[in-house]
């Protein structure tokens, strides 16, 4: 369906269309597969709707445990970068929401992602660092880890140290 070179943006768009049947019958392992290819190029919509499939059991065995891999592995990715403040964040939850009916997992996932502004140094340190190495549950995420060091930084020496180790 999608050759290597492809842009995550299409596979995305592709799968959109088979998973709503749009101009195309509805075929959800042609949208797991589009959405997968957009995932591994790192299109953080596309851990949402990848999300969406394991927890309504589309094309996968429903699956609330992968799903909310899926779903945390957008949650910091997207939101976080926009959201500074617990109210920011409740903010762009609540906008995103209006947008489909979602699963009981990626609302618990974002009220989870809500309180991470609120989070002390350590605790964002912390998370960091599991966002780096892909430990306890997080997909490996570079760019969510910086920005959180970044906030722990202004604090925590430790923070600032591999803040600057990662940016070399």
């Amino acid at each position: 369906l999608l050759g290597p070179f492809q842009r995550p943006r299409l596979a995305l768009a592709v799968g959109v269309h088979y998973e709503l049947g749009r101009c195309v019958p509805v075929d959800y392992e042609q949208a797991f597969n589009a959405y997968r290819h957009a995932a591994d190029q790192g299109s953080e919509i596309a851990f949402l709707f990848l999300g969406n499939l394991y927890a309504n059991g589309h094309f996968v065995r429903r699956d609330p445990d992968e799903a909310g891999y899926w779903f945390r592995a957008f949650a910091i990715d997207r939101l976080l970068r926009y959201a500074t403040t617990p109210d920011e964040a409740k903010a762009a939850v609540g906008e995103l929401m209006k947008t489909r009916p979602w699963p009981a997992e990626l609302r618990e996932t974002l009220a989870w992602l809500a309180e991470i502004p609120a989070m002390e140094p350590h605790a964002k340190y912390r998370l960091a660092l599991d966002l780096r190495d892909g430990r306890n549950g997080q997909r490996p995420n570079r760019g969510a880890a910086l920005d959180l060091l970044g906030d722990a930084a202004q604090t925590l020496p430790d923070a600032a140290f591999e803040l600057g180790r990662g940016l070399i």
